[in-house]
């Protein structure tokens, strides 16, 4: 019989095989491979891409493992959500196509660097609502609390509440925070991790609920879904490889 933890990461591993990946963030071309699978291997994908164009790439996957995690919550001094902590067992840092969200997961290679870089933009989102006269005291004691684990275009961060960790279910409060002048937005979006990326982020609950965080897209991305590029599919994912820095 298989334990709490292996049927937790599977869960996520049949999730993954929903989800058709995109090679373009780790070999620069859009290119994607033609399997289903349950887990992402780099060997495979170096193989496949050899075999394809005669070249090699020598790119690691953002793929964490239980050590990795431990040591950045020991950093954090906080617990993380279970799910997002199985999550980055199974995915690791990635775009999912629509709308092009991007989850990561820690870069326990610069820890410092990485906690530090998501105090800076959580700092700017702040300003930006105290600019526009939203910032009350529950509002700052967020964003003092929050941890950045997804961004999207726009000015759009996801955030765990930290301060809402419970022990019962394991699970922090999850916000979408838009912060762009004249068109913030402050979500509070649920608690379930895998429920937010399996409805939310691979289906189309995010732009269901909460349009209003995704909505109006970059010209050019709403071209590239009237055209039905795959890349903007929700049930698409590219790999970011380690250590990777992302723009928020």
């Amino acid at each position: 019989m298989q334990d709490s933890s292996q049927l937790k990461l599977e869960k996520w591993k049949s999730l993954l095989l929903r989800i058709d990946i995109n090679l373009e963030g780790i070999v620069c071309e859009k290119i994607y491979y033609p399997y289903k699978i349950r887990e992402l291997d780099v060997y495979k994908f170096r193989s496949f891409y050899r075999d394809l164009s005669g070249e090699s790439f020598e790119e690691e996957l953002s793929i964490l493992n239980e050590q990795c995690i431990n040591e950045f919550e020991l950093a954090l001094n906080r617990k993380l959500p279970e799910d997002y902590k199985y999550y980055c067992q199974v995915f690791g840092k990635g775009i999912f196509g629509i709308k092009n969200i991007c989850i990561d997961c820690p870069d326990i290679g610069a820890i410092n660097e990485y906690l530090g870089s998501s105090q800076g933009i959580l700092e700017a989102c702040l300003e930006t609502y105290r600019f526009e006269g939203i910032a009350d005291h529950e509002i700052e004691q967020l964003i003092e609390n929050a941890l950045i684990f997804g961004h999207g275009s726009d000015y759009l961060i996801f955030v765990f509440d930290l301060r809402s960790y419970d022990e019962e279910d394991k699970s922090c409060e999850i916000y979408g925070l838009k912060y762009d002048y004249s068109n913030s937005y402050i979500r509070k979006i649920g608690r379930n991790f895998f429920t937010f990326v399996r409805d939310s982020i691979v289906g189309e609950g995010l732009k269901r609920e909460f349009p209003e965080l995704i909505f109006p897209l970059p010209v050019s991305e709403e071209e590239s879904l009237a055209r039905g590029e795959c890349r903007y599919k929700g049930t698409t994912f590219t790999p970011i490889p380690k250590y990777d820095s992302l723009e928020y």
